[in-house]
């Protein structure tokens, strides 16, 4: 049980229903890590 558990925590893509909400906060993690390192480098 706890090794399912641990690899489902680890891996979002074995839960359905949380894969598109993680990917969706990972894109928009992505889209605003490179905003920032475009301002930090041009400011």
């Amino acid at each position: 049980m706890t090794e399912t558990t641990t690899i489902s925590l680890l891996i979002p893509d074995c839960s359905p229903t949380l894969s598109p909400l993680v990917r969706r906060s990972e894109s928009l993690w992505l889209q605003w890590t490179l905003m920032w390192l475009v301002f930090a480098v041009y400011h």
